[in-house]
């Protein structure tokens, strides 16, 4: 699979005047993003576009915030499949509103298939199967040079929204769904001022705990994403979820929590401290 790396603001700039150039309005896209695995918080680490002939990736590494913003609010059509979390991921750190999405995830929707996942849905309408995702799903992203192998994987994800928006709108009109497809347009909108929930809250280990001792949880968590921000370190590393929540019920003593290898020993006191302090 031949592509194009784009790692400048000029790199960038030329392939917009390429669009352009060739009246190309209609672009697939997809993201790569690195999800407190590797390092802390949530981070763009890749943008993966096929134009329809061409592919291409663009390290945001190393553009501007300018140039991004100008690609992602471009006049280009920009097909996704399930763009939710790729829009609030660039919102979040750029403060840029992806516009001209189109969606495919909606059309999936609307046609009420049980097994929604990209290569379910690939897989259910043109017997293609992705390969190797299990090597990829801990991939770190934020590495450079990315592997020629991960960019091929990555690449793979936008390989095949032209086909699947075709063939995806034909069973919408064989259906005589369009009208609802319009309606679900319409009503689809992103609140990008939503409020998000820690991940650990909707945990049922989490639920499930009492009032008092969510409270606790609560506190244990704030201070760990603290230390994990201060380190730029995953959260779990520090200390993993299932000690949070047996220390929140009492369940483990602070001397038997675990910390991540390499902390130095100052680091680990402080936690152990910290944890002290919260259950006093």
């Amino acid at each position: 699979m031949q592509f194009t790396y784009i790692e400048s603001d000029k790199g960038l700039i030329e392939f917009r005047q390429h669009l352009h150039r060739n009246e190309i309005d209609l672009i697939s896209m997809d993201f790569e993003g690195e999800f407190n695995l590797h390092c802390y918080g949530e981070k763009l680490c890749l943008i993966q576009i096929f134009d329809g002939k061409r592919f291409y990736i663009i390290d945001p590494f190393t553009i501007s915030r300018e140039e991004l913003k100008k690609m992602l609010e471009g006049r280009a059509i920009k097909l996704f499949y399930d763009a939710s979390s790729d829009r609030m991921l660039v919102y979040k750190q750029y403060g840029i509103k992806i516009t001209s999405i189109l969606d495919l995830k909606i059309l999936v929707d609307l046609l009420e298939f049980q097994q929604k996942g990209l290569g379910d849905i690939l897989n259910n309408l043109f017997k293609i199967e992705k390969d190797k995702k299990k090597k990829f799903q801990r991939y770190n992203w934020m590495n450079r040079p990315v592997a020629k192998d991960a960019i091929h994987y990555a690449l793979s994800d936008v390989e095949n929204l032209f086909r699947l928006k075709d063939e995806l709108l034909g069973l919408i009109k064989q259906q005589d769904m369009i009208e609802q497809l319009v309606y679900r347009f319409a009503r689809t909108n992103v609140n990008y001022d939503k409020v998000s929930i820690p991940s650990i809250k909707k945990k049922k280990e989490y639920r499930s705990l009492s009032v008092v001792e969510k409270h606790k949880c609560d506190e244990i968590y704030k201070m760990r994403e603290a230390i994990a921000k201060r380190l730029d370190r995953p959260p779990d590393y520090v200390f993993s979820n299932g000690q949070l929540f047996e220390i929140a019920r009492k369940q483990m003593a602070v001397p038997e929590v675990v910390c991540g290898r390499g902390l130095s020993d100052s680091v680990k006191k402080e936690i152990h401290e910290g944890l002290a302090k919260i259950l006093e």
